[in-house]
């Protein structure tokens, strides 16, 4: 079994809703037994947010925060994850709310420091959590450090860092795999030299509300999913990730591709070729009659 983990539980809702019941109405149209473990994100204009800059649009609201939890079918996982957050980043008010909200024993938050972690266990002890991959950005991964993060069972999973989804001996050295969470459309290539810079910059201007889409606008950068030359396929994952032991996989989030793209790429990921006619045409029937005929 391949467990996913689907991005942008706010921006991608619906998408992620409609892919959730399709998959479970119709398992036999897929490319390969497939799970859907959570939806993750954060809200638009949250300054803890580590995933890329998601300061777009009008932002969401109190009424969105409680509906959003209120309708989710898998765990919501919140990220956490940006890297420049000081200690009084701690007192934010708009995630504070949320937090507050979200604390129900099922969320997830996804952090990249373990002293942030222990500030918000000492607030909220029911929340459970993932080590982001963005922690590599402050201290270099390496198979020993995250096999000794591993061992202490704070985390359910940890997410591997993108320049390592084709170093096999770096993966092959990770003792607990089904604890690691690879990302299987990365966007950006992990050889260009100004990665760490990049990201670092990204997160910033989310930290500073900043609307400048860096990554996005960077023309090395895969904007458009179908067009991205390092996605992890099906076909990849079956061959060579899931024999070596790992199972649960993530998508990078997007900020500025519409619901439509987005569900088209999924239905392309999941399902088999023969089958993507009949599940554009389930999904477009969820659609109507679950979200008035538009997502």
């Amino acid at each position: 079994m391949l467990y996913f983990a689907l991005p942008n539980f706010y921006e991608h809702k619906n998408v992620n809703l409609v892919l959730y019941a399709v998959i479970k109405q119709h398992p036999q149209w897929l490319k390969a037994p497939v799970s859907l473990y959570s939806f993750t994100g954060c809200f638009p204009y949250s300054s803890w947010n580590g995933t890329g800059n998601s300061n777009l649009g009008i932002g969401a609201f109190y009424k969105d925060f409680i509906a959003m939890q209120e309708q989710s079918v898998l765990p919501d996982r919140l990220n956490c994850s940006n890297v420049l957050l000081e200690d009084y980043d701690i007192h934010d008010v708009m995630n504070q709310t949320i937090l507050n909200i979200f604390n129900n024993g099922s969320t997830v938050l996804e952090v990249s420091s373990i002293p942030f972690m222990e500030q918000l266990q000492a607030q909220y002890p029911e929340f459970r959590y993932v080590f982001s991959k963005n922690a590599d950005l402050i201290t270099a991964f390496t198979p020993d450090l995250l096999n000794a993060i591993a061992e202490t069972n704070n985390f359910l999973y940890i997410g591997i860092p993108d320049k390592y989804n084709h170093d096999f001996d770096f993966l092959k050295a990770l003792k607990q795999k089904t604890k690691f969470e690879l990302t299987v459309n990365p966007r950006c290539p992990h050889t260009c030299k100004d990665y760490d810079s990049c990201w670092l910059l990204e997160q910033k201007q989310q930290l500073d509300y900043s609307n400048n889409q860096h990554i996005f606008n960077c023309r090395k950068s895969n904007a458009q999913l179908t067009n991205a030359k390092q996605i992890l396929t099906i076909e990849d994952l079956q061959k060579t990730y899931l024999p070596l032991g790992f199972n649960h996989f993530t998508f990078a989030p997007q900020y500025c591709m519409g619901n439509d793209q987005i569900l088209g790429f999924y239905i392309q990921y999941f399902f088999k070729p023969e089958f993507q006619q009949e599940c554009s045409a389930a999904a477009a029937q969820l659609i109507q009659t679950d979200f008035g005929g538009q997502l």
